[in-house]
């Protein structure tokens, strides 16, 4: 009897032991350097506002190394993420694009991000814009939907590759059109626009940061943007919701994600520093600069807009029939 009432004793105090070191090691986070993935190439957008965040960290002492892990239309860096251990020291900044489109399109995606992790911080969004050529006779979206039912109309559209924004955004608009589009995928955007503009494809919707300076050299013309508000970037261009298309309301949003069993009071102190990153009008402006308007939320409200933005886009997916290898 003595024998066990000890063992209990000693179980005891390892349990309130562990307790007492969790406790402070949440109290003391962060203890070492922060990993911050990105599945994305350096340079682009993703990478860009994940440097900007992580370079506002760094003011406040903490270490954030931003690390590229790119491949599978940012998947490997994902299932790195949900493979990692849960602690708050692996984080990665993800985007619409790896968060909610692509896994719906592959067959073994490996990671459900509505399950399998954890939302920390929204960190922003940007509407695309829909282009056209400049001396195209479609110069408004009511030109754009009469161009399409006109017999023997060219119905095809260009993007930069397959499951992207703008890719899935032009489905929405085709459903919501009731009409069907043939979609010409590229690799990348910037092939893209040059057959736009060599007239080879009538349209496509690309990133503001892509389409703009197009749009104000002459060369394209923007006839609607994705958002459910006007871009200050392009305040004459009108919504497509203005257009006629209720409720249309695409963005290319970033936000920053955990394994799902990170503790929450990590989740947190990360969400608590990041908000404070956004709030820096240094940070505001630089990210800003990359066509993003800031968007500070809560965690709980972040895990149901990702939420929300995975069902929406497994429903387009399984309606278009999309699929990668």
């Amino acid at each position: 009897m003595k024998k066990r009432f000890l063992i209990g004793q000693v179980l005891l105090a390892c349990a309130l032991s562990e307790a007492a070191v969790a406790a402070s090691s949440t109290r003391n986070y962060p203890e070492k350097p922060i990993t911050l993935l990105v599945g994305f190439a350096a340079g682009g957008s993703v990478d860009n506002a994940a440097r900007i965040v992580a370079q506002r960290l760094q003011t406040i002492g903490w270490s954030v190394i931003v690390e590229n892990r790119t491949g599978a239309s940012g998947m490997i860096a994902m299932r790195d993420l949900a493979k990692s251990r849960p602690d708050g020291y692996t984080l990665m900044m993800g985007s619409v694009s790896n968060l909610a489109m692509v896994p719906p399109a592959m067959k073994d995606p490996q990671v459900d991000p509505a399950k399998d992790l954890a939302a920390v911080s929204l960190i922003g969004s940007a509407p695309l814009v829909l282009l056209v050529r400049a001396d195209s006779p479609v110069k408004s979206l009511d030109d754009f939907k009469e161009a399409l039912k006109k017999p023997g109309a060219t119905r095809s559209y260009a993007s930069g590759g397959i499951a992207t924004p703008p890719h899935l955004a032009m489905e929405l608009l085709a459903s919501k059109l009731e009409v069907k589009l043939d979609h010409v995928p590229y690799r990348g955007e910037a092939p893209a626009i040059v057959d736009l503009l060599g007239g080879h494809v009538p349209a496509m919707f690309a990133n503001m940061t892509t389409g703009v300076p197009y749009v104000k050299s002459g060369k394209l013309r923007a006839i609607g943007v994705s958002g459910s508000a006007r871009s200050p970037v392009m305040e004459d261009v009108p919504t497509l919701a203005e257009g006629g298309v209720a409720g249309f309301n695409v963005e290319n949003w970033f936000g920053i994600v955990a394994p799902r069993a990170t503790p929450p009071e990590v989740l947190d102190i990360i969400h608590g520093a990041v908000s404070k990153a956004l709030a820096d009008p240094t940070s505001r402006e630089q990210l800003s600069a990359q066509g993003l308007n800031v968007q500070d939320i809560s965690r709980k409200e972040f895990d149901r807009f990702l939420a929300a933005e995975n069902e929406q886009w497994t429903a387009v997916v399984k309606k278009v029939g999309i699929r990668l290898e």
